[in-house]
């Protein structure tokens, strides 16, 4: 997987009404969200087939468009640095992700 966004994801300007997906975007299904005063707001999940970068595009209750957002990095697994006994060679990380 690429750690940097593609082309057509680096133009997409954010909060911007109107704007379509580019082709690379496949829709993956939408939610509303749960928050108070989102309760009937849509928010629609896309993800770039190419870049793997995942979008939000959010319509208000009223049916308005409010753009494009990147979607927020989903909490769990994360990796974190782990002290080894054995001394990796220089410039080298090691990192451990938790199982659970």
């Amino acid at each position: 997987m690429s750690a940097m966004m593609c082309l057509p994801c680096q133009s997409i300007t954010l909060a911007t009404a109107g704007l379509q997906a580019h082709q690379s975007l496949v829709h993956e299904g939408f939610v509303r969200p749960t928050e108070k005063h989102r309760e009937n707001h849509r928010e629609d999940r896309f993800r770039c087939s190419c870049c793997h970068t995942q979008w939000i595009r959010e319509t208000d209750r009223w049916g308005m468009d409010l753009g494009f957002r990147l979607a927020p990095v989903q909490s769990g697994a994360r990796p974190r640095f782990a002290y080894s006994e054995n001394t990796p060679r220089a410039g080298v990380r090691v990192y451990q992700v938790s199982a659970g």
